[in-house]
């Protein structure tokens, strides 16, 4: 083989939308894959921040959402979104702390908003 000569080489394969991400399919029979799992820190640390808020109004450290926020340095909109992973199924917490929720799923739950449903949950992360 020369320097110059092109190698083409065909892989059979498709791609499918997942969580809103790409994914590989392997053709029927073919060995399947899985990438590594994912732990998303940022994600992870939210769920915590929103449980640990949703504990101290709940315990009385602080009466509201408004005065939880001033004491933190940041806006009420905010806390109340970071709370409302606390509303996730426990089912999909899981997923998140083991590292195997869609890649898309924190940017997804902040700017949709989480139902209140937990199969509706599923379906959002799942589409």
């Amino acid at each position: 083989m020369s320097d110059d000569a092109t190698v083409i080489v065909r892989v059979p394969m498709s791609l499918k939308k997942r969580g809103g991400r790409k994914v590989i399919v392997p053709p029927p029979g073919a060995e399947t894959w899985a990438p590594a799992q994912r732990v998303d820190g940022t994600l992870i640390r939210a769920l915590v921040r929103g449980f640990d808020w949703r504990k101290q109004i709940d315990i009385g450290v602080y009466q509201s959402v408004r005065e939880l926020a001033a004491a933190e340095n940041i806006r009420p909109s905010y806390v109340g979104r970071i709370m409302n992973l606390t509303m996730l199924a426990p089912a999909i917490v899981e997923r998140i702390l083991d590292g195997n929720q869609p890649r898309t799923l924190y940017a997804e739950l902040i700017s949709r908003g989480i139902p209140d449903d937990w199969r509706d949950q599923w379906r959002l992360i799942n589409e």
